[in-house]
């Protein structure tokens, strides 16, 4: 089976998206210093779509043997590795502030406890026992001991 005009369209759009990304990270307005970690974020982008479309790749005769998939996948933990001291410093650059977000868990400041027990005293009724707790807990029942 070929690719569909559907999946040709996803192609397209996955180069387009790869062709600007490139030309944005290459042109002369971006920072020198970030520019190798943005062209290792590229690259990764790349790698990883196509990677996603290895079966596709090979139907098609574009790829031939395990030795492709093979350098595909280790350039990607490759890339992966080379990215890992920065990956803080690029979550933060593309996550939401934390008041969108909204989350005691995925606050930028790190103190996962500490927002995770304020949220729950956040939270109206949290120390209150539900109108059902005898049902789960059989406080008339004695012992026939």
């Amino acid at each position: 089976m070929y690719a569909t005009p559907a999946d040709l369209e996803t192609y397209v759009g996955q180069h387009f998206i790869l062709l600007k990304f490139w030309q944005r990270i290459t042109g002369e307005d971006v920072d020198p210093s970030v520019r190798p970690v943005l062209t290792q974020l590229c690259s990764l982008y790349g790698a990883w779509r196509l990677e996603k479309h290895l079966a596709t790749l090979y139907q098609g005769l574009y790829m031939m043997g395990g030795e492709p998939t093979r350098l595909l996948r280790d350039g990607i933990v490759e890339l992966c590795s080379q990215l890992k001291p920065d990956a803080v410093a690029l979550v933060d650059a593309v996550a939401p502030p934390d008041f969108i977000l909204n989350s005691a868990l995925g606050a930028s400041d790190g103190d996962l406890y500490k927002n995770l027990q304020a949220a729950i005293y956040r939270t109206p009724e949290v120390f209150e026992r539900p109108e059902w707790w005898k049902d789960v807990v059989q406080w008339q029942t004695h012992s026939k001991l």
